[in-house]
């Protein structure tokens, strides 16, 4: 049994990937109405089909939500696929994975296609190419796709165009690889930065994808700041934009209305317990520059950042300088953060999607069980609406 004491068990990607390689933050945005929720409040929702932590999960064009991969806790990586209708209280079990997908990376291409990759290390070494699926949610059939030719650690896949989808989550030489969806082929994207270790990448729209670069390996092994901010065009080149003011390692995107990017749930470098956590930062996409968006306290480095309606994003959970999962949450509304309801206990490993523009799900995860720490089913849903909806 792999044995991870509670202060600092998170997900299995965010274990290996924690310090010198990151963990890579995306963006989620909502549009769906229909799940049972009540004002700024946690409630429980349905109960995944097995308890897991560090699964994934996303939503499909209908509003539905697919949780895949995870682990059940004992050293074993799930092979989960489960699939949530909005107003119902009831996880569907899908057939299983034929591989094993830990935490991997999706991107609903349509209702009945969803591109999967699972990091490296799922189904090999940290050296290993990364598996590739495509899924059908609606007939529950996995299609192998190539490799993908770089080892990801945290994958993310982010949609470039109608014909390409570009997956990140390498480090060193090159950060991922892009997908060619006539043809089935991928070609390698290199990095912008030498032996880069850690970044966080969002997509613009019309722009390209941004990768804010925080940390790279220097000569003698040890992780060294970076603070660059890149573009990956749609002309496939890298563009460099301005130099972020502080260094936010791990810090998570949500993309604002305006072009404006907000980064939150950072450390500081290789999670030093003796070093302040950054405040949040904005980039202004437009303007090419960058702003601080307030401090979020010692207790959301590695917290997850979700944007809703009206330029305004909740941060959720994280930990503390040493270590210990937090329940606090945090709301920003556009200028400032204050707090909001808490989680109802310590709880980490979880994935968290919002389902509308207003109510976030979270999903799985650890809690604490009688003297031990261990993976729930459980579902949680909030919601910053003045009033029930379902």
């Amino acid at each position: 049994m792999r044995v991870v004491p509670f202060a600092n068990r998170r997900s299995l990607v965010t274990i290996l990937v924690a310090g010198m390689l990151g963990v890579i933050g995306v963006t989620s945005t909502g549009a769906v109405q229909g799940y049972a929720a009540h004002a700024r409040s946690w409630r429980p929702q349905a109960t995944l089909p097995a308890p897991a932590e560090g699964v994934t999960a996303i939503r499909l064009p209908d509003g539905s939500v697919l949780a895949l991969g995870g682990d059940d806790g004992v050293d074993a990586q799930t092979r989960m696929a489960a699939r949530l209708l909005p107003g119902t209280a009831t996880w569907i079990r899908l057939p299983s994975a034929p591989v094993d997908l830990a935490t991997p990376g999706a991107l609903a291409l349509s209702m009945d296609s969803v591109v999967v990759t699972a990091p490296a290390f799922a189904n090999g070494n940290l050296a290993e190419p990364s598996r590739a699926l495509l899924f059908d949610p609606l007939t529950g059939t996995w299609a192998a796709l190539p490799v993908v030719p770089v080892p990801l650690f945290a994958p993310v896949l982010l949609r470039l165009d109608s014909q390409h989808v570009l997956a990140l989550g390498g480090v060193g030489g090159a950060v991922g690889a892009v997908l060619n969806l006539h043809t089935r082929a991928w070609t390698r994207v290199l990095s912008p930065v030498q032996n880069l270790a850690s970044y966080t990448a969002v997509m613009l729209p019309t722009c390209g994808v941004m990768l804010l670069a925080s940390v790279s390996v220097a000569g003698n092994g040890q992780p060294a700041p970076v603070r660059q901010s890149w573009l990956f065009t749609p002309q496939r080149t890298w563009r460099r934009l301005a130099r972020a003011p502080i260094l936010a390692d791990g810090a998570q995107a949500a993309l604002l209305d305006g072009n404006r990017v907000l980064f939150a749930g950072g450390r500081p470098l290789a999670d030093d317990p003796r070093a302040a956590a950054p405040p949040a930062l904005l980039y202004d996409a437009q303007r090419n520059t960058w702003s601080v968006a307030g401090s979020t306290g010692e207790n959301h480095r590695g917290g997850q950042l979700v944007a809703l309606a009206g330029d305004r994003a909740l941060l959720i959970g994280g930990h503390d300088a040493g270590g210990a999962p937090s329940r606090e949450c945090l709301l920003f509304d556009g200028h400032s953060w204050r707090a909001t309801e808490s989680l109802p206990g310590p709880w980490a490993g979880y994935a968290v999607v919002a389902v509308s523009s207003t109510n976030v799900l979270l999903i799985g995860g650890d809690r604490p069980r009688a003297r031990s720490i261990a993976p729930v089913a459980d579902t949680m849903v909030w919601s910053l609406d003045p009033t029930p909806v379902g």
